[in-house]
């Protein structure tokens, strides 16, 4: 199970399109409108979401360390991601099917994995205005690393929610499980508002957001480039100020 993530591997838990679009341009990507009402499709440029107000705040440390905290639940820990963790993850990342529906690449060797995870330990992206936050997703029986969750934040906006769980415990609702846990941390601690982008075809990660209470509100054209073919992807919102 893997949600469209724009990134390299070995910048896990790094903006995921800081090196192609600035948040201004994301903002004015053209866009495919979807209306679930009507179930008819319109081209328009239309804003992906407001960053308004999220540009705009000073992300302190401590702040985002208490964002990236650990989770649990009856079934899974999930652990602040570390390079400590680049060892355990390193051999299951390198499995193919993981990639078939984004583009990332598998880390080159477990050394660069840990350089790229230790780099993003104090959580704060260099500007100072965005917590990046990752989390490691293990069993809470016998501690099997069992893939990542992670999140982009600014103000009360999660940018960025994507996740991974390697294919050998697919199908046993872990993604749903992980997924829903760290969206209930981040909602706990002021979060009001969810973006999650999949690629067109990933219809399991797209029923793990369906449960989880997200909604689809567009496609975004050719938005992403997977092993030199550009795709078109969902965007899904969950925004906890519609549901109040």
């Amino acid at each position: 199970m893997q949600l469209a993530l724009t990134q390299d591997v070995e910048h896990l838990a790094f903006p995921k399109r800081a090196a192609r679009d600035s948040p201004r341009q994301r903002l004015l990507r053209r866009a495919v409108g979807l209306s679930v009402e009507a179930g008819n499709w319109s081209t328009h440029e239309i804003p992906l979401f407001d960053l308004t107000r999220a540009q705009d705040r000073f992300m302190d440390s401590e702040h985002a360390k208490a964002l990236n905290a650990g989770v649990t639940t009856s079934r899974l820990v999930l652990e602040p991601c570390t390079s400590a963790h680049a060892a355990l993850m390193f051999g299951a990342m390198q499995d193919p099917e993981i990639y078939r529906w984004i583009s990332m690449v598998p880390p080159t060797s477990p050394d660069a994995l840990a350089d790229a995870w230790a780099r993003a330990e104090s959580r704060r992206s260099p500007a100072g205005d965005r917590a990046w936050l990752s989390w490691i997703v293990r069993s809470a029986g016998d501690g099997t690393c069992l893939g990542w969750v992670d999140s982009e934040v600014g103000g009360c906006v999660a940018l960025n929610l994507g996740y991974v769980i390697y294919p050998s415990h697919w199908g046993r609702g872990i993604a749903t499980e992980a997924v829903g846990a760290v969206v209930g941390h981040l909602e706990a601690h002021g979060i009001e508002r969810h973006v999650a982008l999949v690629t067109v075809g990933n219809t399991a990660s797209m029923r793990v957001l369906d449960k989880l209470g997200f909604e689809r509100t567009r496609v975004l054209v050719a938005n992403d480039t997977i092993r030199g073919e550009l795709h078109d992807e969902i965007e899904f919102v969950r925004d906890v100020r519609r549901g109040a």
